[in-house]
């Protein structure tokens, strides 16, 4: 559009205004409004005023259309929603610097809508319902996490990470977000954003043998054995204590519980690692016992004949489990 043509469309307008704000005294011009957050991006809805310094012609009130977009004269049509006004700002000079010589610019907003911003933020990994989802505005973190169903609770992930133009601009720590209610986490997002939560395997420790309730438990660091043997109800009558074994990658580590219990021995509360098995035997070691561990019913130490098959022990321990 030529300049000649674009200053005929703003007198038009100006004359239009003019005549509408004769006919309705009572109702004030916009004023600014100062939105909530300093990085606060336009969306479908919201007006703003730009003021070109010594150009009348060319300051003009303007509404983001629903598909994001707005018309400026001289310039054509503008997608801003999901811009700052700061942003906007460096847009609009940009363009009228190609009329205009060091054009000076002051973008406000004037009202603020209600509907979604265009476009779409993206959320996958170890949600409920992973996909693609309308940003809405002011969206943060938290709420693509809400509209993507949640996390599981089985899932059990540290961080999520948000990707932006392809590259990792972020990653917020899920614990002290959810847990901890650590608002400093709670990432502000924009379209086209994309939300992995990654995948975190559940790590593992077992203690089976002369224990109240011998199991799986999950691992975490720092774990030790008096805290394993907690878990798994303590010890039972007929626990070898002193002879404790702690099974890892194929070897054994000796483990007094007797010595840990009776005389405060700390040196025997060894440190647990992942897939570590504790296995504390019986006082009666005439019979042989076989450890069942792994993917099965119910974990434990089993009395066994000599000659028993590996399908006879998995039987001893109620079996397979669906999942292995």
């Amino acid at each position: 559009m030529t300049r000649t043509a674009a200053l005929y469309v703003l007198l038009m307008t100006g004359v239009c205004t003019a005549a509408w704000s004769e006919a309705h005294p009572e109702q004030a011009p916009p004023r600014a409004i100062q939105p909530k957050d300093a990085n606060y991006r336009l969306g479908p809805g919201d007006g703003f005023s730009v003021q070109v310094a010594g150009d009348e012609e060319l300051s003009h009130e303007l509404l983001v259309a629903p598909d994001g977009y707005v018309y400026y004269p001289f310039v054509g049509r503008l997608k801003v929603s999901g811009l700052t006004l700061e942003e906007l700002d460096a847009l609009l000079v940009q363009k009228l610097g190609e009329q205009l010589r060091r054009p000076r610019i002051a973008v406000t907003l004037t009202t603020v809508g209600e509907g979604p911003q265009a476009g779409s933020i993206y959320v996958f990994g170890r949600v409920a319902s992973p996909g693609a989802y309308p940003v809405r505005r002011d969206m943060k973190l938290l709420d693509a996490l809400s509209q993507a169903g949640g996390i599981p609770e089985a899932a059990r992930p540290s961080v999520a990470r948000v990707l932006r133009a392809g590259k990792a601009v972020t990653e917020a720590d899920l614990n002290k977000l959810l847990v901890e209610g650590d608002l400093s986490q709670n990432v502000a997002l924009q379209e086209d954003d994309v939300v992995v939560v990654p995948a975190t395997e559940v790590q593992e420790i077992m203690v089976v043998g002369r224990v109240k309730s011998p199991g799986v438990f999950n691992w975490s660091p720092g774990v030790r054995v008096l805290e394993a043997l907690s878990q798994a109800g303590g010890v039972v009558e007929g626990a070898n204590a002193e002879h404790t074994l702690i099974l890892r990658e194929g070897k054994s580590l000796a483990c007094d519980l007797r010595r840990l219990l009776e005389d405060g021995a700390t040196d025997q509360n060894l440190e647990l690692k992942p897939g570590d098995v504790v296995v504390v035997n019986g006082k009666d070691a005439r019979e042989p016992e076989v450890a069942v561990v792994g993917q099965v019913e119910k974990p434990g130490v089993y009395p066994i004949r000599e000659g028993i098959r590996l399908l006879e022990a998995l039987t001893l321990a109620g079996g397979p489990r669906e999942s292995a």
